[in-house]
């Protein structure tokens, strides 16, 4: 084994924290950070999917009891849909272009809710019932074949139906199981698992184990009322992350 195979192995460490903690972000932690010093995009993405199908499924198995099933349904079933769209434009499409309509979304709804109680129109940010789910999961569907990075339009949904904490990082699990699991298949039928990528996935999967009790921990300990701020300014942080990424890589182009 290589030194960046142990690299591999750390930066998946610290998604899965950031997972286990929030209930998501594992990829859009780990992926800029395998992509930009260690791995092309085509090996990371089967990797980190991986380390989130763990993930999805020992959380979901621990909390089923308190996820939303009329959402997780309905965001899965379009998830599931649109995920091999996603995967075919993760073969056939230049990555800055899918990162940077990524960090656009995810930049421009983190800092409305940082400052929406500036504005009128923050109340009127809420769903009371699943009709919308449908939408955010194909959204979702895309992002995440293409960028595994499903997460933060199932994230704003989250938001916008005022879940718990509890339910928030419950019901995203639920969700991850079946799509992850589409997601894995899209990635073997398309040829990204390579010998590189299986010694990978074997050498972080003792961390991922590792560090999904260790999140769980810490989410206990987060403050009951500030995890919507938490999370706002989780999504701020990736967002601009990635949109530095994308123009170091436009600018190197």
């Amino acid at each position: 084994m290589t030194p960046e195979t142990w690299y591999v192995a750390a930066i998946v460490f610290l998604g899965t924290l950031v997972r286990s903690t929030f209930g998501f972000g594992d990829a859009l932690v780990a992926m800029p950070l395998l992509t930009l010093l260690v791995v092309d995009i085509e090996v990371a993405t089967p990797i980190v999917a991986v380390a989130s199908a763990v993930v999805a499924i020992c959380v979901s198995i621990q909390d089923w009891r308190v996820i939303k099933l009329s959402s997780a349904w309905r965001l899965a079933a379009a998830s599931c849909a649109s995920i091999p769209l996603g995967v075919y434009l993760l073969v056939t499409m230049p990555d800055t272009i899918i990162k940077g309509m990524l960090a656009a979304v995810v930049i421009s709804f983190a800092g409305y809710r940082l400052l929406g109680p500036r504005f009128p129109l923050a109340s009127l940010m809420k769903f009371t019932n699943d009709r919308w789910a449908f939408g955010f999961g194909f959204t979702a569907g895309l992002l995440g074949g293409a960028y595994n990075a499903q997460g933060p339009p199932i994230v704003i949904y989250g938001v916008m139906r005022r879940w718990s904490p509890a339910e928030f990082r419950a019901t995203l699990q639920g969700f991850f199981v079946p799509t992850t699991i589409v997601l894995l298949f899209c990635h073997w039928y398309k040829g990204l698992w390579t010998r590189e990528v299986g010694i990978d996935v074997l050498v972080s999967l003792p961390f991922v184990l590792l560090a999904i009790p260790i999140g769980k921990l810490f989410h206990r300990r987060l403050a009951k009322g500030k995890f919507e701020r938490y999370v706002d300014l989780l999504l701020l942080a990736i967002g601009i992350a990635l949109l530095v990424n994308v123009i170091k890589e436009a600018g190197a182009a």
